[in-house]
Order: C-alpha cells, then sequence, then structure tokens
C-alpha cells in the first residue's frame, strides 16, 4: 500500500510530465516535513545513475560533477542536496562513466502545498544541446570577428604597401615625361627598372592574394607534370635576386644534377619565390642562402637556410598565420601574406613544412613535397 507521500510524489510527476512533456527533462521533489527526496526515473537517466532505489549521497552526486564546474556550484548543490531552497538555475557538466560529458541544468519551482504536506520542486533537464548551440554561436561571433579583424588588416596593408611602389613608379613616370631630353641614357635606365621593380612588387603583391582567394574557395587546379628542381629554383632565385635589385649569393646544391619531381610547377613556384625571398628579406647583403634538394624515396625535401635575424622560437607556432609578423622584423616592409601563400601551397601539394630557427640564429625551412604525391581533387589536372 502506498503512502500519502508517495501517492502525493506520483500526482506531482503526473502533473509535471503533463507539463514537460520532453524526454530529456527529470524532476525531484523534497518533502520540507520529512526530508525525503523523491526523483523522477529521468532523474537517474539524467545522472546516469544504475542504482535507482533513492537519491544519492552527496559524495556520490558531487563525484559526477566536471571539476572545471565544481567549484562554480558546489554550494548550490550542496544546497539542493540538503533540502534547502535554491535560488536560480545551476548549470553543470556530469562526467559519464566512460569519460563522455553532458550538461544538465537543476532549476527550482515553485513552493507546493501537496495532499500530504509542503514540499520543493526542481526540474533537472539535459541542455547538452543548448549547449553545443551555444557554442556553435560563440565560434561564429569569434569567425566574424576574425573576418572583420582580417579585412581591416588587409586594407591597412594594401594601403600601405602599394603606396610606397606607386609613389615610385608615379614619380620615376614624372622625372622621364619632363626631363627625358635632359636625361642621359643610364639615368633613364636606372628610372626604367624602378618602374619595372616597382611594378613587380604590385603584381606579386596581387598574384599571392589571388592565390588565397582561390585556395578559400578550393578553385586551384592542379597540374602535375615532371618538374626539374633544380633549373626550376635557380629560375626563381634569379628572379627574386633581380627584384631585390642588389646582387646576392644563392647555392643551390644537390646530389642529382637533374633531380625531377612530379608536381604542379606554378604552386612550386609560389613556394619557392616566397621562401627565397624572406630568406634574402631577413639577410643582410653578404649572408648567403643555402638550398640543398634531397631526393627521398617517395619524396623531395628541399632545404632552404639563410643565416639572417631568425625568429624567435616562441613565436614559430603563430608563423603561418595571416598578417603575423615576427617581433622581431623592425622596419623591415612585409605583409605578412608570403608564408601564408606558401603554407596553402604546400598543403595543396600534400606536403609538409619544418621550420627551424632561433632569434639572432638564421631559419631553415624545409619543404618535403611528395613525388607524385598530389591529392585527387575535383579540381586536379594531369598534363
Amino acid at each position: 500500500m502506498k503512502s500519502k507521500g508517495e501517492e502525493a510524489m506520483e500526482s506531482i510527476f503526473e502533473r509535471l510530465r503533463k507539463v514537460l512533456p520532453q524526454p530529456r527533462v527529470g524532476n525531484a521533489v523534497y518533502f520540507t516535513g520529512t526530508g525525503e527526496w523523491v526523483w523522477s526515473p529521468e532523474t537517474y537517466g539524467l545522472f546516469r545513475l544504475a542504482d535507482r532505489s533513492a537519491p544519492p549521497s552527496m559524495k556520490v552526486l558531487l563525484a559526477r560533477i566536471h571539476p572545471a564546474d565544481l567549484l562554480s556550484c558546489r554550494d548550490a548543490l550542496r544546497d539542493w542536496h540538503a533540502g534547502k531552497p535554491v535560488e536560480g538555475k545551476i548549470e553543470f557538466r556530469v562526467v559519464d562513466r566512460d569519460g563522455t560529458r553532458h550538461w544538465l541544468r537543476i532549476e527550482p519551482g515553485s513552493c507546493r502545498e501537496s495532499e500530504a504536506e509542503k514540499c520543493l520542486l526542481y526540474a533537472i533537464e539535459d541542455i547538452s544541446r543548448e549547449k553545443a548551440l551555444e557554442e556553435e554561436m560563440l565560434k561564429a561571433m569569434e569567425h566574424e570577428r576574425e573576418l572583420a579583424r582580417i579585412k581591416m588588416e588587409f586594407l591597412h596593408m594594401i594601403t600601405h604597401e602599394y603606396r610606397t611602389p606607386l609613389g615610385v613608379i608615379q614619380s620615376s613616370a614624372d622625372i622621364l615625361i619632363r626631363y627625358h631630353d635632359r636625361l642621359g641614357e643610364r639615368e633613364r635606365l636606372e628610372r626604367l627598372e624602378d618602374i619595372k621593380r616597382s611594378t613587380r612588387i604590385l603584381a606579386d603583391l596581387l598574384e599571392d592574394v589571388l592565390m588565397i582567394g582561390k585556395s578559400d574557395s578550393g578553385k586551384a587546379v592542379i597540374h602535375v607534370k615532371a618538374v626539374n628542381l633544380c633549373q626550376l629554383i635557380r629560375e626563381v632565385a634569379d628572379t627574386v635576386v633581380d627584384n631585390f635589385g642588389f646582387p646576392r649569393n644563392i647555392e643551390i646544391r644537390s646530389p642529382d644534377p637533374d633531380p625531377t619531381l612530379a608536381s604542379d610547377e606554378q604552386l612550386l613556384r609560389h613556394v619557392f619565390s616566397n621562401a627565397i625571398s624572406n630568406a634574402l628579406k631577413y639577410s643582410t647583403l653578404d649572408k648567403s642562402v643555402y638550398i640543398t634538394i634531397e631526393p627521398r624515396r617517395e619524396e623531395v625535401a628541399v632545404h632552404i637556410r639563410d643565416e639572417g635575424i631568425g625568429i624567435p622560437r616562441e613565436e614559430l607556432s603563430r608563423l603561418f598565420t595571416m598578417f603575423y609578423r615576427a617581433s622581431n622584423v623592425g622596419s623591415i616592409a612585409g605583409t605578412g601574406l608570403g608564408l601564408v601563400v606558401l603554407k596553402r601551397c604546400v598543403d595543396r601539394l600534400n606536403g609538409k613544412i619544418e621550420v627551424e630557427s632561433a632569434k639572432g640564429e638564421g631559419t631553415t625551412f624545409t619543404f618535403l613535397l611528395p613525388n607524385g604525391g598530389v591529392p585527387a581533387t575535383a579540381g586536379k589536372e594531369e598534363a
């Protein structure tokens, strides 16, 4: 025969089920006169408790709470367990036996006078889905903020980086127009070289931006063919040195005089152009750059080493972040895009990058490029 308390509890649960029909919601009732707790079957399930003979002790309850949430809700849980009225909601994670986690919310209801005695009502709800949606929303908001930040930095970079070469082009063109007859042939050639070099800077910057855009949109088409690495790297190195406008020493070493790699030539040009440009940019004119080509079984390793200013070890993890530049670059001009383009090109080739560097000790970039191992994508074309 059921006691009046049990009959009152069943009556309360029945009414609550009609109001809260969701299967992810449980209920608990505390009878203030007897100090008795009664949990609905759903509540035991929400706490993942196998023993449903009686509500658990405080020790058992706290043992199921995630350590990160324990301090913030321990006092409220103790009051709840002791039958004291709890104001406001309690939210915490429960750690299951298999290590998985889910979120619960305990929300106090009204204090009711049942058929038997006065009692406190609580709703216990699994809010894991709500928390997951909240986390997704926060990530989306953070993503939007990051996009806004990148947009502002991009506009600032474009404004800053375009101003100097455009100024050189305009100044040189004005001088050639106004004083063409007074200038000697050498002076005219110097002005034309200035225009050519500045135009190249603008074209390279535009090419980097377009490459990032293609990478983001997945529209970069891959053309695989046999590439002579020594020849390609020498051509790229000569072009980079010419763009810098000062003689520089670049040594290329390879045990095989004609190392061949089945890959995309245009992507490789982007990789080596940006890597060699960085090596020269952050080294003094008297320092050499050393490039070693190391054919391996299923890949080719290309090491590009400089003796420049290096990169602080604690900053290496941020090296391929958009617009990021190391703290020790000083007044050396740069956009913070070159290494981003380089990394995305290597990723498209299914390769890897290793970086060894320390501040003041130079830098070595190692590119591990698969021989013909370009990923099969919808945009891939073989030549």
